[in-house]
């Protein structure tokens, strides 16, 4: 798939109602959104169109109010913001999870989640507050 454009993101941005992170947004202009297996894990981020079509119908339900999912382990769990927050962290979140009680802490940032999943795979150790 093609990088995100500089626009794109920006029209991203306005429909969200949020700034994506910097380091977010420096990965989808350089490579777009991927699948990629990697050692521990399979990583599926997805393009902004998806993300925006996400939000629309997660957009009723209250407890995943401020959650942006930007992605998925193929499975059963999504990679969502916390857009509740100033430097939104990284979660994953079970896809029938009722939203942030049973999510899990995967990353400070966006860096720092792509190199966790690349090298040691997701983490189910710190439920998310």
């Amino acid at each position: 798939m093609d990088p995100e454009t500089p626009a794109t993101l920006a029209e991203a941005e306005r429909h969200l109602g949020y700034k994506l992170p910097d380091d977010y947004k420096e990965l989808m202009l350089t490579h777009g959104p991927m699948k990629e297996v990697f050692p521990n894990e399979y990583v599926e981020l997805y393009d902004i169109a998806t993300v925006l079509e996400v939000k629309a119908l997660r957009a009723s339900f209250e407890p995943s109010a401020g959650l942006v999912v930007i992605g998925t382990d193929g499975s059963v769990e999504l990679f969502v913001y916390d857009m509740r927050r100033d430097a939104p962290p990284i979660v994953a979140v079970n896809i029938v999870s009722p939203g942030w009680p049973a999510a899990f802490f995967q990353a400070s940032n966006f860096n720092d989640f792509w190199h966790q999943v690349t090298t040691e795979g997701l983490q189910f150790v710190a439920r998310y507050e």
